[in-house]
This record gives structure tokens, C-alpha cells and sequence, in this order.
């Protein structure tokens, strides 16, 4: 049974009956509702309520259109979200739709959404993303949505291509296509985005290249290509992203190289290379990344070795070399890292020794070496604990401190005394100690006596030598 549209009287003074598959109410533009026994059509397949420009709202009962293949409207109530048989849900020319309700998620069947020249549409709601069967291909009428500030694509798996029309969205700031699995590559249009600030393209396992047009996002700062499996290079162009902070190219196993343009990435702070397989070296512009904090190589197993410019970041805090098994050496230049505090070597199986200059890292916290199985001999060290003015005692464990060739304790005022064995444990090298104390106290005295024992232990060996001034 077929009902086709007439005026709005009409329709007020209509009865349904359940046998109804088909309700055209197209162009009744007077019309303000629908009965709530509109929920009682079980065989309603297709409803057309466009160019109802009247209609306020659709009633809760709506949701009891169990049968319902095709709804074409203007707005959406939440209940939208329980037509579980809902194929083709078609919004286009609905300029007065702001939003999507987020029980739209639920529309598990559905296949086609049409939200073309929907001008007032500012967002989709998150749940948009649990439309799997949804997104094939976007409409190239996606552009005119000029006021979209976000597009959550996440989890659309069939998801090959964006149109061109992509580009025109230039008001667009966040752009989510994270897991769209079957996406091969994005248009040369994407790079007219101006306005955006956040690109996730994380496990899009399918991408082999990035457009040379994404140079032009002067606006991004957060650039997600997590195991991005199938991308074997940057563009030269990534270089031009000035405003770029965040470049995250974790788990890319078939990256082999970064561009050397790399070290235009002035405001560049945290980037991300960790499981990298098939990465062999870096650039040796690498230096110029004056505002790199973070550096996480972690488990590129190919990394054979760091460039000298390395020694130039002088912003770096954190540098990860975990499970970098081909790494053999670190180069000299490491030591100029005046900033970094931590610095990851655990399970470095090819790493022979350190360079002499890892102990000039005076702001060292954290050095972990678990593991490096080949490591033969560590440098010479150098222990500056200087003005530390609240300093009590040392820690036990600098006994083990076996290469410890200078201990500076200047001015350590509260230090009260040495260990007795710190003479055994600098046993065997030329060990300068300079131990400055202020104050004539009791407390002072006892420290003198703790040293006197410490300078006879020392003694013993006559390739140690003993400074100690005493203020």
C-alpha cells in the first residue's frame, strides 16, 4: 500500500493503517508533526518527508519503524538510533540541521547518509564512527559543508578515497581517519586545509604515500601516522610544516628513510620512530631540530648507528634507544645533550662501549643499560655533586662506581660523612675528591674523622690521590 503526499489538513485528518510500506509527504510545507501513531506502521519500508520545511521535529514513536529502509527528512530525534533495518538515510538540503544525534550510531545497516548542502551542519557526534557498513566514498558535496570544524572518519574500514572536494572544507580543524584500513591515498586537494590543526591517519594500513600538498598545512600541529605499514617515505614537502609539534610515524615497518627536509621542523617537540624495522639511519640535518624534547627510536632493530649532528639538540630531555639491536656505537657528539635526563640503551645487543664524552651529561637522571650483552667497558666518569647544600649522605650504591675517576662534593654543607668504603671503591684509579664543608660544629668534627678513615683505606693504594679541602 502506497500513500502519496498532499496537503497538511489532509494528512491531520488521515488514520494509518499498519499495511502502509510506502508514506510520501513531500513538499507539505505547512505540515509542524506527525502523530505519534506513526509508530504504529510495522510494514513502512520508505518515508519521504522532504521539502517539509514546517516539520519541527519527528515524535519518539518513529524509533518503532522496525521495517524502515528509506527515510528522507530534515532533522532527527534521538530515537533515530532503533531503526535497525535503516539502509539510506538521506539529509540533503536540510539547511537548518545543526547537529546529528549521537544515538545515530546505532544505525548499524546503514549504508548511504546524504548530508549534502546541509550548511548549518557544525559537527558530527563521535558515535558517526561506529557506522562501519556506512562510508565506501564520500559524496563530493561533502565540500560545501563550509562550517565543519571536525570530520571523524575513524573505523570507516571500506573507506578507499576522499574526494577531491575535500580541500573546499576551510573551515575544518580536526580531521580523524584513524583505522580506515582500506584507504590507499589522500587527494592533492588536501593540502588547501588551512585551518587544520590535527591529522589522525593512524592504521591506515594501506597508505603507500603521502600527496606532496601536505607541505601546506601551515596550520597542522599534531600529525598521527601510527603504524601506517604501507608507507615507505615522506615527502620532501613534510619539511614546510612550521606549526608541525607532534609527528608520530610509530610502527611504519616500511619506512626506510626521512627526508633530510625533516630539519625545517622548527617547532617540532616530540617525534616518534618507534618499531621503525626498516629504518637504517638518520638524517644527518637531524641536528636542527632545536625544539625537539622527545626522541623515541624504540626497537629500530636496523639502526645502526646516529649522526654526529645528534650532539646539536640541545632541547632533548628523553632519548629512547630500547631494542635498537644493530646500534653499535653512540657518537662522541652525545655528550654536548645538555639537557637530556634520560637516555634508554636497554637490550642494545651490538653496543661494544660508550664514548668518553657520556659523562659530560651533567643533568643525567636515568641511564639504563639492561641488557647490552656486548658492552665491554664504560668510560671514565666524572661525579659532580657540587653546591648540593642538602645533601646528607651518599647512596650505597656508589660503590660500584668502579671507573669513578673525579668526585666533587664542593660546598655539599649538610653532607655529614663519606662511606668507608668509598676508598675500596676507588680503589685502582687516580681519584681526585674535594670535599668542602662550612660551619664548626660537632657534626663537622665526626665527618673529619669518617674521612680520616676513608684516606687510610685509600692510602693502601698508591695510585690514589687524595684531595680534600676543608673550609
Amino acid at each position: 500500500m502506497s500513500i502519496l503526499g498532499g496537503t497538511s489538513r489532509e494528512y491531520r485528518q488521515f488514520e494509518f493503517s499498519c499495511g502502509v510500506e510506502f508514506l510520501n509527504l513531500y513538499g507539505c510545507r505547512s505540515l509542524e508533526a506527525l502523530q505519534e501513531s506513526i509508530g504504529k506502521l510495522n510494514s513502512l519500508v520508505e518515508l519521504n518527508l522532504s521539502a517539509c520545511v514546517s516539520l519541527k521535529a519527528l515524535p519518539d514513536s518513529i524509533g518503532n519503524l522496525n521495517s524502515l529502509v528509506k527515510l528522507d527528512l530534515r532533522a532527527l530525534p534521538e530515537s533515530i538510533g532503533n531503526l535497525n533495518s535503516l539502509v539510506d538515510l538521506h539529509l540533503y538540503a536540510c539547511r537548518s540541521l545543526k547537529a546529528l544525534p549521537e544515538s545515530i550510531g546505532n544505525l548499524n545497516s546503514l549504508v548511504k547518509l546524504n548530508l549534502g548542502v546541509c550548511q548549518s551542519l557544525e559537527a558530527l557526534p563521535e558515535s558517526i564512527g561506529n557506522l562501519n557498513s556506512l562510508v565506501k566514498a564520500l559524496p563530493e558535496s561533502i565540500g560545501n559543508l563550509n562550517s565543519l570544524e571536525e570530520l571523524d572518519l575513524y573505523t570507516c574500514g571500506s573507506l578507499k578515497a576522499l574526494p577531491e572536494s575535500i580541500g573546499n572544507l576551510n573551515s575544518l580543524v580536526k580531521l580523524n581517519l584513524g583505522d580506515c584500513q582500506s584507504l590507499e591515498a589522500l587527494p592533492e586537494s588536501i593540502g588547501n586545509l588551512n585551518s587544520l590543526v590535527k591529522l589522525n591517519l593512524s592504521a591506515c594500513r594501506s597508505l603507500k604515500a603521502l600527496p606532496e600538498s601536505i607541505g601546506n598545512l601551515n596550520s597542522l600541529v599534531d600529525l598521527d601516522l601510527n603504524i601506517c605499514r604501507s608507507l615507505k617515505a615522506l615527502p620532501k614537502s613534510i619539511g614546510n610544516l612550521n606549526s608541525l609539534v607532534k609527528l608520530n610515524l610509530g610502527v611504519c615497518q616500511s619506512l626506510e628513510a626521512l627526508p633530510e627536509s625533516i630539519s625545517n621542523l622548527n617547532s617540532l617537540v616530540k617525534l616518534d620512530l618507534r618499531v621503525c624495522k626498516s629504518l637504517k639511519a638518520l638524517p644527518e640535518s637531524i641536528g636542527n631540530l632545536n625544539s625537539l624534547v622527545k626522541l623515541n627510536l624504540y626497537g629500530c632493530r636496523s639502526l645502526e648507528a646516529l649522526p654526529e649532528s645528534i650532539g646539536n639538540l640541545n632541547s632533548l630531555v628523553d632519548l629512547n634507544l630500547y631494542g635498537c639491536v644493530s646500534l653499535k656505537a653512540l657518537p662522541e657528539s652525545i655528550g654536548n645533550l645538555n639537557s637530556l635526563l634520560d637516555l634508554y640503551l636497554y637490550t642494545c645487543g651490538s653496543l661494544k662501549a660508550l664514548p668518553e664524552s657520556i659523562g659530560n651529561l651533567n643533568s643525567l637522571v636515568k641511564l639504563n643499560l639492561r641488557d647490552c650483552q656486548s658492552l665491554e667497558a664504560l668510560p671514565l666518569v666524572k661525579l659532580n655533586l657540587g653546591d648540593c647544600q642538602s645533601l646528607e649522605a651518599l647512596p650505597k650504591s656508589i660503590d660500584n662506581l668502579n671507573s669513578l675517576v673525579d668526585l666533587d662534593l664542593f660546598r655539599c654543607r649538610s653532607l655529614k660523612a663519606l662511606l668507608e668504603s668509598i676508598g675500596s671503591a676507588m680503589a685502582g684509579s687516580a681519584v681526585a675528591v674535594e670535599w668542602t664543608m662550612v660551619g664548626s660544629t660537632i657534626a663537622m668534627a665526626s665527618s673529619v674523622v669518617a674521612m680520616a678513615s676513608s684516606i687510610v683505606a685509600m692510602a693502601s693504594f698508591a695510585t690514589a690521590m687524595v684531595s680534600i679541602c676543608i673550609f
